[in-house]
């Protein structure tokens, strides 16, 4: 199912500091800080998209054109020769970035037109599983919505914590690899063409990381 994916509330600070950034780097002078700061950034989108991570705490909203067509799991219980993957019915929409904290609302718009908030008891979810899922609770179906683009609106907070203190400390050191890459290209830099590939090292660090997302619903 396509979807969308905005941040409604951007995360605090960035999981490498300015001082860190330095430190790796060996940068004494002042001049080049914000050059830094935006290297920094630069890192750490590369790997949050290499990875379907977000590192830091922020709120994002997912949108999508309606609900996936779903199995009540009251009848998935009753009717135990099947399950709802067998006949074409998963009932999960899947949450594009890990990992994956708390869902803060579940927004549709019903068939009168009108906003609705899903209420907290009508859905779970799922953290335990590679690709975080949300699911309608037991005996639950998802509602109907009005036939329109963007008709549900799942706001969901992602990340490891408020600071880099919270990040394995592995994908820090890649975030530390690749600045240290874009500042100074002759280092541990491979060139193919004119493409720049990532570090081997940082490549490795975070292999185990890295999330196949199964991003949406069915």
């Amino acid at each position: 199912m396509r979807y969308g994916l905005t941040v409604d509330v951007a995360p605090a600070a960035e999981p490498v500091l300015t001082a860190d950034a330095k430190e790796h780097l060996r940068v004494e002078i002042t001049t080049d800080d914000d050059y830094i700061d935006t290297l920094v950034a630069s890192a750490r989108d590369f790997v949050e998209d290499h990875l379907q991570r977000k590192l830091i705490t922020q709120t994002l909203d997912m949108t999508l054109d309606r609900f996936p067509p779903s199995l009540s799991f009251v009848s998935l219980h009753h009717n135990h020769h099947h399950h709802d993957h067998a006949l074409g019915h998963d009932p999960s929409i899947y949450l594009p970035r890990s990992p994956v904290q708390s869902i803060t609302s579940i927004k549709y718009i019903d068939d009168a037109g009108v906003e609705q908030t899903l209420a907290v008891g009508k859905f779970k979810l799922d953290t335990k599983s590679l690709v975080a899922r949300v699911v309608p609770a037991f005996g639950e179906e998802w509602p109907t919505t009005r036939a329109e683009i963007n008709a549900v609106t799942v706001k969901f907070v992602v990340g490891y914590g408020a600071a880099g203190a919270d990040v394995p400390a592995a994908i820090i050191h890649a975030i530390k690899l690749l600045v240290g890459t874009f500042y100074d290209p002759v280092r541990a830099t491979v060139i193919v063409g004119s493409a720049t590939k990532m570090p081997d090292a940082a490549d490795f660090l975070l292999g185990p990381f890295r999330v196949a997302t199964r991003a949406g619903s069915y």
